[in-house]
C-alpha cells in the first residue's frame, strides 16, 4: 500500500508539474495573430539587442533634431491649453544648435539625386501617408531634452476618442478583413505605447532627474487587456519589417551632422540593428495585404485616415505631448508608407531626413515600452525609475530571465516525482520487508 502511495505522489507530482509547465509557457510561446513571431522572442530579442541598441542610437546628434509645427492649429474643434502637473512647454531649437549642413541643403530628401519634378508630381495630399505642415512653419526640437513621460494633459482622451471613431473600422477584430485588422492593431498599438510611457514615468521627484512610476494606472489600463499588449508587439513587429525593407537605403545613407567621425558612429549602428535577428527575421509578410485589386479603394481609404489621424494631432495642446504624438505619428505613418505604398519609385522619391529620425525613434519608443511592461509585472526586471534609461548610453540592460520550458519542467516533475517515492521509501524501509 505504502509503495503504491509512493507511485500515486510520484504521478501526481509530474501532472501538476507538467500542466504548470503548459500553463506558465503558453503566452509566452504564442505566435501573435496577424505576424509570424513568438511573444517570447520579442521579449528576448528587445531585452538582449534591440533596447540597448537604440537607445545609444538615438541619443546620436543626429537623432536628436525633429522638425514639426509646433504650433499648428487644430481643423476640428476648438482646443485649449489643459496640462495638469507642468512639463509641458517646449522651446525650440536655436539657429546655432541645428547642425550647420542641414540649414545649407536645398533639400532634406534622402534621394537627393530624384528630380524634383518628379517628387512634386507626386506630392499632393491625396498621395501622402501623412501631413508633416508647411516647411516655412516648421522649426526643430531637440528630443533629448524633452524624454516622453506624464505632463498630466487631460485632453488626451478627446483625441483618441476621435481617431477611433472617425478615423478606425468600427465593429470587431472577428469581423474585420485583414487589411482593416492590421490598421486598427497598429493606431492600438500605438495609443498602448503611450499611455505605458504615461506611466512609468509619472512624476518627476523634485530635486532630481528620477521618476516615479504608476504602477495603479498600468494595471488599469493595460495589465488587464492581452489585447493592448499584443498590439505593442505587433506593432514593434511592423516598424521592424519596414525598418528592414529600407535596409540597403539605411545602410547606404550618410547620416551627418558635421562630425564625420560621429556619422560613421551612427551608420555602425545602424548596420548593427539591421544585421539583429528578429530585423532580419520575416516577421510580417506586407504582401498579402490588398493583394486583391478589389482593394485597391480600401488601400486609398487606409492612407485618408491615417491621413486624418496625423490632422486630429494638431488638436494636442500641450506642447510635449504634441512633439510626441507627432513624432510617433510620422514614425508610424513612414512604415505604413514603406510598407504598403506600391510605388517603390514614390517612397524612395519622397523619403526624408524627417521620416527616418521619426521611424528609428518611434521604433525605439515601442521598444521602451516593451521594456516597461516586463519593469511593471515583473518587479525583480528593472529596479531603477531613472530618466536616464530613457535615453541611456548603456548598452546593457539585464534581461528578464527566460520562463521555464515545456522540457526543462518535465525533467522538474521528474525530480519532484523521484523525490517524492524515496521520502515514501525512506520513512517506511523497503516495501517488501515491511510485509514480513
Amino acid at each position: 500500500m505504502i509503495y503504491k502511495r509512493g507511485i500515486y505522489a510520484f504521478f501526481t507530482f509530474f501532472i501538476v508539474a507538467l500542466l504548470f509547465s503548459l500553463v506558465t509557457c503558453e503566452s509566452q510561446n504564442e505566435i501573435l495573430d496577424d505576424c509570424c513571431c513568438e511573444v517570447n522572442k520579442v521579449l528576448t530579442a528587445n531585452a538582449k539587442e534591440l533596447n540597448p541598441l537604440l537607445n545609444v542610437l538615438v541619443k546620436k546628434r543626429f537623432f536628436n533634431y525633429f522638425k514639426l509645427d509646433l504650433f499648428s492649429k487644430c481643423p476640428f474643434w476648438a482646443a485649449d491649453f489643459l496640462c495638469g502637473v507642468g512639463g509641458c512647454a517646449i522651446c525650440e531649437c536655436n539657429d546655432d544648435e541645428v547642425p550647420t549642413l542641414w540649414k545649407q541643403e536645398k533639400t532634406d530628401l534622402v534621394n537627393v539625386s530624384v528630380p524634383e519634378n518628379f517628387v512634386s508630381w507626386k506630392d499632393s495630399d491625396e498621395d501622402m501617408w501623412i501631413i508633416q505642415g508647411k516647411d516655412e512653419d516648421m522649426s526643430y526640437v531637440n528630443l533629448a531634452m524633452y524624454p516622453e513621460a506624464n505632463t498630466g494633459y487631460l485632453d488626451g482622451r478627446h483625441v483618441w476618442e476621435s481617431i477611433y471613431k472617425e478615423n478606425c473600422f468600427r465593429g470587431s477584430l472577428d469581423d474585420m478583413c485583414l487589411e482593416e485588422r492590421v490598421f486598427f492593431r497598429l493606431i492600438s498599438g500605438l495609443h498602448t505605447s503611450i499611455n505605458i510611457h504615461v506611466a512609468r514615468y509619472w512624476e518627476k521627484i523634485k530635486g532630481t532627474q528620477e521618476w516615479d512610476s504608476n504602477p495603479t494606472l498600468y494595471k488599469e489600463k493595460i495589465q488587464p487587456f492581452e489585447e493592448r499588449k499584443t498590439d505593442l508587439y505587433f506593432t514593434f513587429l511592423f516598424l521592424l519589417r519596414a525598418v528592414n525593407k529600407l535596409g540597403p537605403v539605411l545602410e547606404n545613407y550618410h547620416y551627418s551632422t558635421g562630425n564625420p567621425a560621429e556619422a560613421a558612429e551612427v551608420s555602425s549602428l545602424v548596420k548593427k540593428l539591421l544585421a539583429t535577428d528578429l530585423t532580419c527575421a520575416p516577421n510580417f509578410d506586407e504582401s498579402i495585404l490588398f493583394s486583391d485589386p478589389e482593394k485597391e479603394s480600401l488601400r486609398q481609404q487606409v492612407k485618408t485616415n491615417f491621413r486624418n489621424i496625423s490632422l486630429i494631432m494638431n488638436c494636442v495642446t500641450c506642447e510635449k505631448c504634441k512633439v510626441y504624438a507627432k513624432l510617433q505619428t510620422l514614425g508610424l505613418g513612414t512604415a505604413l508608407k514603406v510598407l504598403l505604398e506600391p510605388d517603390t519609385n514614390f517612397v524612395l522619391a519622397t523619403l526624408q531626413r524627417n521620416e527616418i529620425i521619426a521611424l528609428i525613434n518611434t521604433l525605439r519608443q515601442l521598444s521602451n515600452s516593451i521594456e516597461a511592461v516586463e519593469y511593471f509585472e515583473n518587479p525583480q526586471y528593472l529596479s531603477s525609475t531613472k530618466i536616464e534609461e530613457l535615453v541611456s548610453t548603456k548598452p546593457e540592460i539585464t534581461p528578464k530571465k527566460p520562463e521555464p520550458s515545456t522540457s526543462f519542467s518535465f525533467i522538474a516533475a521528474l525530480v519532484i516525482g523521484f523525490v517524492a517515492v524515496f521520502m515514501c521509501y525512506g520513512r517506511t524501509g523497503n516495501p517488501k520487508e515491511k510485509k514480513n
